[in-house]
């Protein structure tokens, strides 16, 4: 198997994985009485997602640098680009909502 077919497994791997975390944890956490559930299950899938993280990295042989956990100096320039697209891709929501969709502003 090539190189290239390798890391898109491990890609969908460590995706299903994120996934099978959040919904275990979603499950585990839905009972509890207390507003601040929602915040456990946040923290507690941030601490599995970076584990995992570490561990893929580890696999890969590569650093944490090297996949962009550790901050350089365009870490602020790629937040904001990524922030940027967050918010075109929340506008452009709203847009096909309000043009398509049943819900109209006053």
């Amino acid at each position: 198997m090539t190189y290239r077919k390798l890391t898109l497994i491990r890609v969908v791997f460590f995706c299903l994985l994120c996934a099978i975390a959040l919904a275990t944890f979603s499950g585990l956490t839905k009972d509890f009485l207390t507003e601040w559930k929602q915040h456990l299950l946040l923290i507690i899938t941030i601490a599995i997602t970076y584990g995992l993280t570490i561990f893929f990295v580890k696999w890969e042989r590569l650093q944490l640098k090297d996949v962009g956990v550790v901050a350089n100096n365009m870490t602020f320039k790629k937040v904001v680009i990524g922030f940027g697209i967050g918010l075109f891709m929340t506008l452009l929501q709203l847009a096909f909502v309000l043009l398509f969709g049943t819900i109209k502003l006053p």
